[in-house]
């Protein structure tokens, strides 16, 4: 169990970024992985503003680029 939502998106983030990370930019593994990653992040926008201001992170961590 999660302590907070912030803890959750830091698991999911890991996961998908190690996926993009292990797999090379030409394996569709990786497009799919990098698709994936960029819904969470729209879909956890909505949650991570509801959190206190001190609460909030990047989304976006070095790993993940956009095309």
């Amino acid at each position: 169990m999660y302590s907070s939502p912030l803890d959750f998106a830091s698991d999911v983030r890991l996961v998908f970024e190690n996926a993009m990370l292990y797999n090379p930019k030409t394996d569709e593994v990786h497009g799919m992985v990098h698709q994936l990653l960029f819904y969470f992040e729209m879909l956890f926008r909505p949650i991570q503003a509801k959190l206190p201001t001190n609460q909030r992170v990047n989304e976006f961590s070095a790993v993940y680029e956009f095309d």
